[in-house]
C-alpha cells in the first residue's frame, strides 16, 4: 500500500511510466550541462512505493551505486528506479569507498557540492504529529499544499542568504521540495566542522535535513531525473521563477500524466 499522502495529481509512477518517460522524456544532456562533470551515481530501485522489477528485488531497498556508465538514460531503462542520484562529493579516484563524514581528508577526496534540502513534511503544524510518530505509522513524507508553499518561500530567502556570500548558487524542485546547491570552490572545499556550523546557523529557520548540509548525506536527487515516487519531473529553477511555481507547472508534469493532472 502506498504509505504517503500527497496533494491531488501526486502518485506513484508505474514500471511502463518510467520507461516511457526515460524513453521519450529524459533529457540527458541538459543533466549533464547542469553537473558539469560525470559524478558517481545511484539509483533507489524502490524504497517507499512497492513498485520495482522483480529481478532487482534482492537490491531495491539500498541505494545502487554505479562508477562506471554510459549513460544516465541507459541505466535508468535497465533499472527502472524510484530515483536517480548523484554523488555530491568529487573525488580524485571514483573508486573511492569513503561514506559521510569520513570522506573529509581522505586523499581520495577533493570536496562535496554544499546543498540544502527543503521539504515540506519537515514542517509540523501545531497539533501534528512529530516526525518519530509519522516514521512508525509510514507517513514520513505526508505533506499538503500549504507546506509546500512555505518551502517554497524559503528556498527563495535561503537562495538569497546564499547568493550575498557565494556566487553559484542553484534552486532546483526536487519533486516534493526544493535543493538549494552551491558549487563555488571555497564551498566545495568546506570542511565538517564548517559545514556542521552553516547547518546549525540555517536549521535555526528554515526546514532542512540538516544530514544533507552538514555532509553526511552525500547523494542529491538528479536534475530531469523522474521522482518516482510522486510523478514529477525534478527540475531546476530561476530564482524569478520561484514565485508562480507550483505542483502543477506543466514542465514538471510528465507527459503519461499530463492530461489527468489538476
Amino acid at each position: 500500500m502506498w504509505p504517503s499522502e500527497y496533494p491531488p495529481g501526486l502518485r506513484p509512477a508505474t514500471l511502463d511510466e518510467r520507461r516511457e518517460f526515460y524513453e521519450r522524456e529524459f533529457e540527458e544532456e541538459k543533466f549533464w550541462e547542469y553537473v558539469g562533470r560525470k559524478p558517481v551515481l545511484a539509483l533507489v530501485i524502490e524504497r517507499y512505493t512497492g513498485i520495482y522489477l522483480d529481478r532487482w528485488a534482492h537490491i531495491r531497498k539500498k541505494p545502487l551505486i554505479i562508477r562506471r556508465y554510459r549513460s544516465v538514460r541507459e541505466k535508468a531503462l535497465k533499472y527502472l528506479p524510484e530515483g536517480v542520484y548523484y554523488d555530491r562529493n568529487i573525488y580524485r579516484d571514483p573508486f573511492c569507498r569513503c561514506r559521510g563524514w569520513e570522506c573529509f581528508g581522505k586523499e581520495c577526496f577533493l570536496g562535496q557540492e554544499l546543498a540544502f534540502d527543503l521539504d515540506p513534511e519537515n514542517i509540523r503544524f501545531p497539533g501534528e504529529k512529530s516526525l518519530k510518530e509519522r516514521i512508525k505509522e509510514g507517513r514520513i513524507h505526508a505533506f499538503d499544499l500549504r507546506k509546500f508553499e512555505i518551502v517554497k518561500e524559503q528556498a527563495g530567502k535561503l537562495y538569497d542568504e546564499l547568493k550575498e556570500r557565494f556566487s553559484r548558487v542553484d534552486i532546483v524542485y526536487s519533486g516534493r521540495g526544493f535543493h538549494v546547491s552551491v558549487r563555488d570552490k571555497e564551498a566545495i572545499e568546506m570542511d565538517v566542522n564548517e559545514r556542521k556550523k552553516l547547518t546549525e546557523e540555517v536549521k535555526k529557520r528554515y526546514a532542512i535535513d540538516p544530514w544533507v548540509s552538514d555532509g553526511r548525506m552525500r547523494l542529491i536527487r538528479a536534475p530531469y531525473t523522474l521522482h518516482a515516487e510522486v510523478s514529477r519531473i525534478v527540475l531546476p529553477l530561476k530564482r524569478e521563477e520561484l514565485e508562480e511555481f507550483s505542483l502543477y507547472d506543466p514542465r514538471v508534469i510528465p507527459a503519461y500524466q499530463s492530461s489527468s493532472s489538476p
